[in-house]
């Protein structure tokens, strides 16, 4: 997969990342939830592993638009201190997230679909965690759960006073991005570590073009 060489990984991943858990959009003119494809679809690299057409990639620009709109409305929306709120915005973010990604799916062809989720599973790593659907796949226990559902709040403070800190200026955008960088890494590596051995090896197995039936489909 032409997109899986290391230079393209690493600007896929910080692209992906910069929207974690929808950034402030005046701190990074984006706004976005964790595995989102409308965003991963924006990026030139995968754009072309995918071959769109013109027409899907104005379709997918369009797509792409209204899910950060609606995405940055929740962000600027939540009461970080606040646990409901928190709760409610985290649980709003992946009802946005399956509905804009099903709509990604809808404006490709089977071969593209495959070939984006395969992408997808290499890129995000453990940030896949986060999907109900992922999660039922993997037979995730309720303990297992819990870990998950910790370091996802854990990750989206440290977002949340990353932007805090850059819209005040008191950190640069150079930094911001280094602290993006470590804060995305070590989150997807705790939450790979919550899986047992089985459920790591059918993730590895999954972005070896070994997809499960109606995953295409989520």
């Amino acid at each position: 997969m032409t997109v899986m060489r290391a230079s393209l990984v690493s600007l896929c991943c910080a692209a992906i990342f910069l929207g974690l858990f929808c950034s402030l959009a005046h701190a990074t003119g984006r706004g976005t939830y964790s595995g989102a494809l409308p965003v991963l679809v924006g990026i030139e690299a995968v754009q072309e592993d995918l071959k769109l057409t013109s027409l899907q990639e104005a379709v997918l620009d369009s797509i792409r638009n209204e899910y950060r709109s609606e995405a940055q409305q929740i962000y600027l929306g939540t009461q970080f201190n606040e646990i409901a709120s928190r709760t409610h915005s985290q649980s709003a973010l992946r009802r946005l997230q399956h509905k804009y990604n099903r709509r990604v799916f809808s404006t490709l062809n089977k071969a593209q679909k495959k070939q984006l989720r395969q992408i997808e599973i290499q890129i995000l790593g453990g940030f896949l965690l986060l999907r109900d659907s992922i999660q039922q796949r993997l037979w995730i226990n309720s303990s297992q759960k819990e870990q998950i559902a910790k370091i996802e709040t854990k990750t989206l403070l440290a977002l949340h006073k990353l932007n805090h800190l850059t819209v005040s200026k008191k950190i640069t955008q150079l930094k911001r991005a280094a602290s993006l960088h470590i804060l995305r890494k070590n989150a997807s590596e705790q939450l790979l570590k919550v899986l047992t051995p089985a459920q790591q090896q059918k993730l590895i197995a999954w972005a070896k073009n070994d997809l499960p039936h109606g995953l295409l489909a989520d």
